[in-house]
């Protein structure tokens, strides 16, 4: 395989793949080594050298975003490695990621990421790089048993080569290379409303292959027609405007892809004699839970949400008013794949003219928590809105 210069996927990120990690340990949290952290043998970890491996505390000031309370650091009094023999499937893809960050100090720091002792990439650090940042590549297992391993490769000066939050995870089948999957809670076309989707592949390296899909209210596809799959060349981007048929109809967009990206969609409201309007929604995380701001006095609020999975879920709703105390509490369902939008005040009257604070909560059939997406939109009296923190 080629050397390369993993992709780094910033505070953006959305992808999901829902499967264990096959990595034990991939935050170097035992042993639980004190304050200042120290030298010693890892559970589940072999050193790939003579020296003890050095485990790093949060508080010891080296590096900002530490995840957890303990990272590892490579380059130990010489430049040193680690690996972990995971059990694999032949053919089977899998996705890599961790955490890297320079030491503070340090001039430099890089490692190669090893499978089966084969470079699978290399990652550079300098010494403005001192917060954690998320790294990611594929990798196609060909034995029952792989060895995922980090070697340090920069200066041997016992100081640099930051590392944490280790994982491997299988791809899922469907999809193939589709590892990454983001969620954009509501898509409208028709009528006055029309809706761009705007995608980037953030990857320095590879080419993206996407898939979008359209689904609409009740969770089936909106219409085939909207639905597509392209290939996006190293920071390429592309931008799909939505036909604006006659008639309105709503829904919201699955995009899976290879490599990460950057996916949006603008929504446009154009009336005739009015300025056009729009509002621009970033893809949003999987949440069982949500805490956000309503306001039906100046305002009308409305809200999106979104059941990606594939069984029915309740939404509970519990509104607040700016005192404190509860207004109101209600139920709404919600199938599977399907999505739902309306104006708060018309769907529950008892806070039209009100404002305060909404928790929204997604159970399950069994009263478990449940993944949805919701999106919060603000419209002002003449038209003009934007989405909220939802």
């Amino acid at each position: 395989m080629k050397k390369f210069i993993l992709g780094i996927v910033l505070a953006g990120f959305s992808g999901h793949i829902s499967a264990q990690n096959l990595i034990c340990n991939g935050g170097f949290e035992s042993p639980q080594l004190g304050a200042g952290g120290g030298f010693t043998d890892l559970p589940c970890w072999q050193s790939s050298t003579a020296q003890k491996l050095e485990v790093q505390s949060k508080n010891s000031g080296y590096v900002q975003g530490v995840i957890g309370t303990q990272y590892l650091e490579l380059d130990v009094n010489s430049n040193s490695g680690i690996y972990q023999d995971i059990p694999t499937v032949p053919g089977q893809r899998y996705m890599v990621r961790f955490w890297a960050a320079n030491r503070v100090g340090s001039p430099q720091s890089a490692f190669r990421v090893l499978w089966d002792d084969t470079l699978l990439g290399t990652v550079l650090r300098d010494s403005g790089q001192t917060t954690f940042g998320r790294f990611a590549a594929e990798v196609v297992a060909t034995k029952p048993v792989s060895r995922f391993g980090l070697a340090a490769d920069g200066p041997s000066d016992s100081m640099g080569d930051l590392v944490d939050e280790v994982s491997v995870t299988p791809i899922p089948a469907q999809g193939s290379r589709l590892g990454y999957t983001y969620y954009l809670p509501h898509y409208a076309d028709g009528a006055e409303w029309r809706s761009s989707l705007s995608l980037g592949n953030t990857s320095p390296d590879f080419a993206a292959s996407v898939q979008y899909t359209v689904y609409g209210d009740d969770g089936a596809e909106l219409d085939p027609l909207l639905n597509g799959s392209l290939t996006l060349a190293p920071t390429a981007s592309t931008v799909i405007d939505s036909p604006q048929p006659p008639a309105l109809r709503t829904g919201w967009v699955k995009v899976q892809s290879s490599e990460p990206l950057q996916a949006t969609v603008i929504f446009r409201s154009a009336v005739t004699g009015r300025l056009d309007l729009e509002a621009t929604v970033l893809a949003r995380e999987l949440t069982t839970e949500t805490v956000a701001p309503y306001d039906n006095v100046a305002f009308t609020t409305g809200l999106a949400a979104v059941n990606p999975g594939p069984t029915p879920l309740t939404l509970t709703f519990v509104f607040h008013g700016t005192a404190g105390g509860i207004l109101a509490t209600a139920t709404l369902p919600l199938g599977p794949n399907a999505h739902l939008s309306f104006a708060i005040p018309a769907r529950f009257p008892q806070v039209a003219d009100r404002n305060g604070l909404v928790e929204i909560r997604a159970t399950d059939a069994a009263g478990n928590p449940a993944n949805f997406v919701p999106l919060g939109l603000r419209f002002s009296p003449g038209g003009a809105f934007t989405t909220l923190p939802y």
